[in-house]
């Protein structure tokens, strides 16, 4: 590199969701998308997790009643599956937006030259 180049600062902006986040709606509201679970553009897997976050949702809404305690229920099991899901897609996405900046560090198996992660039969399903 050379010796007049510019060097910038990467800060990485993201929300990494967890379920240790104090909850004060008593499980009455939610998020989805960016809001849950703010990510790095280097994968393409924003807009794909937002989506499914509304196809899970929805799918636990439908048939049920919008009572008190079946709402609360379904945001917990909304939540715990969210968080599963887009957890290990945002710590990718992180190490992705690092490895595009400084690809002498990308390593075999690195998420930048990965593939994204695919939706499984159930997700494909859902999306129909």
């Amino acid at each position: 590199m050379p010796d007049d180049s510019i060097v910038r600062v990467i800060r990485v902006q993201e929300w990494m969701p967890n379920d240790a986040n104090p909850r004060p709606t008593d499980g009455r509201i939610t998020m989805v998308g960016d809001a849950a679970h703010l990510m790095t553009s280097f994968r393409g897997e924003n807009a794909n997790n937002g989506v499914v976050d509304v196809v899970k949702l929805l799918a636990l809404l439908m048939p049920n009643s919008s009572k008190a305690t079946d709402l609360k229920d379904i945001v917990s099991r909304y939540e715990e599956e969210m968080i599963q899901r887009s957890r290990p897609a945002t710590a990718k996405a992180r190490q992705a937006c690092l490895g595009a900046n400084h690809y002498a560090k990308v390593a075999s198996g690195s998420p930048f030259l990965s593939r994204r992660t695919m939706l499984d039969e159930e997700e494909r399903e859902l999306l129909k």
